[in-house]
């Protein structure tokens, strides 16, 4: 007895130390055990996988919103012992996990080699254990369901009461997590979108759910991060196969999945440099993930607009009895918000925000239909995403407020009220400019002393498969200068070519590519020619940059922001330059361009004070150009 004891001691210590030794995600075996079951869920995934290629190069497809988006999550504890009966503080810790990891505030992200550090990506989600139920009850967010199962495995039954679990809350509203005790080494699993809905949420051993004791190399609640990811839509960083394909273009191919801690740079696959495997989607120690990719990012955030709506708009974060809660994001380009009360009396100690963002908007404009607030009770409303942009109006009272309009393609309201005394609140209907992007499209020949060069895919990617190309050649003999203010390009696959003559004959000034702004560059003669191309996969936001022509054969630094004064800035009627210094004659040259380069005011001198009129702009962001002799001063005006 016991050396049969003693057997069993040593087989349960080795079970553990597997268990703990190496990363287990079950997520790929749970897909294809599906497929076998409902070969249907397999073809709904390749449709699934052309849609989402094809969304993202068609011209249709606008960027998708980085505003913070909130998922209401409902964690279902299913145990047999006190053990596994996780305490609340676990689960905190947990979702405090999760909105580190999505919101790039881990602190760990300053371990990412600088070789990665300029695709490191945001995904802007916040998880917020739920406060109301399905049926509109108040909850904690956390159920407790007592099961006779000792284990489960990754056949769901931990999924349904009448297999000794418990049922999902409506899966188009929350994200359903599921902790209790997994067989073997597997730490947790997911389901990809579009799968069988009565499934769907993820799965993770209740010793490696938040930060624990008992993980292992798995305590820091990253099985969660990792499963959360797969529920996104993303695929382990290997594509499950020697050199696979995750279908992100900012990941390098990688042989297999990497363990433990390695070493920087560790290279397979003949990649550039290193595999990325510091990354959350690999199966390194809970210590050593700590990114995703912007690849990653938009690939997640593709799957909640299209795939998983529902949880953005959920009410599940909202408590009952409140009209409003946390954040509401729109995207439609005419609508209205209010506060949410409709015929009642809106709630004591509300605190809403109200982010309307369309796509390519230029800005906004709000009308207001109702308006009674008690005293001190509140609606701010900013000139942008967040409150760190100017302020719009501050309003109160029973005087309906006038037409605010943003300067911008977003405007962000802010409705608070006390603990004492309400009333019948506000509402507003809201209107859009929008401006239709202008893609690049075959060859232009520039003339003007300056002027924006761009992609221009405004708030849209750039096209696939695109060839541009620009000669820059203005009268005259002078140099010509390039200052980049965006840059966001698909590294390595997508480039900007620079060259110092009159076509792609002349030498070579600069081959861009990546996500970092380029410093200035400079021909060394009168012409520049610039070429613009893109392969046929993943797009970005594209580039921007404003020319120049120089007066003198030195490089040409640009004009002291002391010189000249612009104002007022934002601006509705008319804008005010001014030279500050006395010393400057009149050979300044003014030219004001919008964001997709169109020249809409252009002066050939400028007296002490110019005032130019802008009452007939429409709104929205412009850029200044003064030429003054050897230098050049630039600014970006609001118009609202």
């Amino acid at each position: 007895m016991r050396i049969s004891l003693l057997a069993f001691l040593v087989a349960l210590f080795l079970t553990s130390y597997t268990a703990f030794g190496q990363r287990n995600c079950g997520t790929m075996q749970h897909y294809h055990e599906a497929v076998k079951k409902n070969p249907e869920i397999g073809e709904r995934r390749k449709q699934s996988e052309q849609i989402f290629r094809q969304n993202l190069q068609n011209l249709s497809n606008k960027k998708i919103s980085n505003a913070l988006i909130t998922i209401p999550v409902v964690v279902h504890v299913v145990y047999h012992t006190t053990q596994e009966n996780i305490p609340d503080e676990q689960i905190h810790s947990q979702i405090e996990r999760l909105n580190k990891d999505f919101q790039k505030l881990n602190t760990d992200i300053v371990n990412v080699p600088p070789y990665f550090q300029p695709v490191i990506g945001n995904a802007q989600i916040q998880f917020v254990l739920a406060k109301r139920t399905p049926d509109g009850s108040p909850t904690t967010g956390i159920t407790r369901t007592y099961t006779e199962k000792t284990f489960f495995n990754s056949n769901d039954e931990m999924k349904f009461s009448n297999t000794g679990g418990i049922d999902a809350w409506d899966p188009l509203k929350y994200l359903n997590i599921w902790v209790c005790n997994l067989s073997g080494s597997l730490l947790g699993y997911a389901q990809f979108p579009n799968e069988t809905l009565e499934t769907d949420g993820i799965v993770i051993n209740y010793q490696h759910f938040g930060e624990t004791e008992t993980g292992g190399d798995f305590n820091l609640g990253r099985t969660a991060t990792h499963e959360v990811g797969h529920y996104f839509n993303l695929y382990h960083i290997w594509g499950d196969a020697t050199c696979g394909d995750d279908e992100v273009n900012d990941t390098p191919i990688q042989e297999e999945d990497n363990i433990g801690c390695p070493e920087f740079p560790q290279s397979t696959c003949g990649n550039e440099m290193s595999d990325m495997f510091m990354n959350y989607m690999d199966y390194v120690n809970d210590a050593c993930m700590i990114m995703f990719s912007k690849g990653q990012v938009q690939r997640m955030r593709y799957a909640i607009t299209f795939y998983r709506p529902g949880l953005a708009t959920s009410d599940g974060a909202i408590p009952p009895g409140s009209y409003c809660s946390g954040l509401q994001i729109m995207y439609e380009s005419v609508g209205s918000v209010s506060d949410g009360s409709g015929s009642e009396n809106y709630n004591n100690n509300s605190d809403c925000k109200y982010l309307i963002q369309p796509a390519g908007a230029t800005s906004i404009s709000l009308n207001f239909t109702e308006f009674s607030l008690s005293d001190e009770d509140v609606l701010t409303i900013y000139d942008g995403d967040n409150s760190d942009f100017p302020l719009l109006g501050s309003y109160t009272g029973t005087t309906l407020p006038p037409t605010v309009t943003s300067s911008g393609g977003s405007i962000l309201l802010h409705f608070s009220s006390n603990g004492s005394g309400t009333s019948s609140g506000w509402s507003a209907n809201y209107t859009s400019t929008i401006v239709t992007p202008e893609h690049c499209n075959g060859h232009v020949v520039l003339t003007e002393e300056s002027g924006i060069i761009t992609d221009g895919s405004s708030y849209e990617y750039y096209q696939p498969l695109n060839e541009c190309s620009w000669l820059i050649k203005p009268e005259g003999e002078h140099r010509i200068r390039l200052q980049f203010e965006e840059f966001d390009v698909e590294k390595d696959y997508d480039f900007l070519e620079i060259y110092d003559g009159e076509d792609i004959t002349a030498p070579v000034l600069a081959t861009l590519t990546g996500f970092e702004l380029p410093g200035d560059i400079m021909s060394t003669g009168n012409k520049m020619f610039i070429r613009w191309i893109t392969d046929d996969y993943v797009n970005f936001s594209g580039f921007k940059a404003i020319y120049s022509q120089n007066k003198t054969t030195d490089v040409t630094q640009p004009a002291e922001p002391s010189e000249f004064k612009i104002y007022p800035n934002p601006a509705n009627s008319f804008i005010i330059i001014e030279k500050i210094n006395n010393t400057l004659g009149n050979h300044q040259s003014v030219k004001i361009m919008n964001m997709v380069g169109q020249t809409v005011m252009e002066e050939t001198s400028l007296e002490t004070l110019t005032q130019i009129n802008i009452n007939n702009w429409e709104p929205g962001m412009y850029y200044l150009i003064i030429n003054d002799s050897d230098r050049v001063f630039t600014s970006k005006i609001r118009k609202y």
